[in-house]
């Protein structure tokens, strides 16, 4: 007795943003698995639409993840990208899985989430239609709900990291080249080639200056980016052998500096000076070279004005710390 009056079909689109965002989180490698409780139709059509199903992946359900043991649960999730009717229960079992071998974040909004996002490494939650459970189950708040989001922090961290790692590596250099340019000095000629007042500048010039140069620095794309880049830490073995001979090298250059100006104006005074100079100057332009794994040219030699304004400023302090020691010796001179 009923009669058909019309369809109302319903869509939810997705955000013009969505599909570079996935991209560029895969080419960054990032796996991307989309868990929902939609029936493997919906979800499947959703995922493809958005660039995470490709053909060679796979599909699971919620019903695949009880009937398998873990090993096979670890073994399916490599090529799995879609998990359908899935219930929170199933999301804690493959987080636990997945987490065997990757750092797992999760992104939700609602409280059925919950239980996933307090499990996984890295609880993300919506902000603006997140529900209140969900946020505080998270880690993190995205106060923009679009996958965009999630890039954006991403690459904050990595940059983070990065700067951490480079600055770290600098001011270790800084401080062992001085070491070694000071003790060389007491050894083999004994004395120090810089004074008090040129140690506590050049502790000041390549402590400080250089960690600054890198912390403005933008490592703009996520993209390409080698396992090493991603994963290495402040001291993992081959950043290690490079600051041990970023060290020594830097420390003999400034040495040599110091012996060829004493040698040629047979005065220590200018000595000290050119030793000064070449030491933070070797300094800064490792701070340049570190800025990134390829060419400066490539990078950019503009791309980072900290970096230019810095070192004018250097070398403005150089040229007025010379007058001081012209009449220095010109005093010395008068009183010979």
């Amino acid at each position: 007795g009923f009669s058909l009056l019309g369809l109302i079909g319903l869509s939810d689109p997705l955000k013009p943003d969505s599909l570079a965002a996935i991209k560029e989180l895969r080419d960054a490698g990032v796996d991307i698995l989309m868990m929902t409780g939609d029936s493997i139709e919906t979800a499947s059509s959703v995922a493809h639409r958005m660039g995470i199903l490709n053909e060679c992946d796979t599909i699971l359900t919620g019903k695949d993840i009880d009937t398998m043991s873990e090993y096979e649960l670890a073994d399916a999730l490599k090529n799995c990208t879609v998990i359908a009717r899935i219930t929170p229960t199933q999301r804690v079992k493959v987080i636990s899985s997945l987490q065997n071998s990757k750092i797992v974040a999760v992104n939700g909004r609602t409280s059925a989430d919950s239980v996933a996002i307090k499990a996984a490494d890295v609880g993300c939650a919506a902000e603006k239609f997140g529900t209140d459970v969900a946020k505080y189950s998270a880690d993190v708040v995205l106060t923009d709900d679009g996958i965009d989001s999630m890039l954006r922090m991403i690459k904050g961290g990595r940059n983070i990291m990065q700067s951490i790692r480079r600055s770290v590596h600098s001011t270790l250099v800084a401080e062992f080249s001085m070491i070694v340019a000071i003790l060389l000095g007491y050894i083999l000629f004994g004395t120090s080639i810089m004074n008090a007042a040129q140690i506590l500048y050049c502790a000041l010039a390549v402590s400080v200056i250089p960690t600054i140069i890198l912390s403005c620095e933008k490592y703009a794309t996520l993209k390409n980016l080698d396992d090493k880049e991603l994963y290495d830490s402040c001291f993992d073995r081959g950043r290690r052998v490079d600051i041990v001979w970023h060290s020594a090298l830097i420390g003999i250059i400034a040495l040599i500096s110091f012996v060829i100006a004493n040698t040629m104006s047979g005065s220590e005074l200018i000595a000290m000076s050119a030793a000064m100079i070449t030491f933070v100057s070797a300094n800064l332009l490792l701070s340049g070279s570190l800025r990134s794994r390829r060419s400066v040219f490539k990078v950019g030699l503009f791309s980072n004005p900290v970096l230019i304004i810095a070192v004018v400023l250097t070398f403005v302090a150089f040229f007025s710390y010379f007058p001081s020691v012209i009449k220095q010796l010109k005093d010395r001179k008068n009183n010979k």
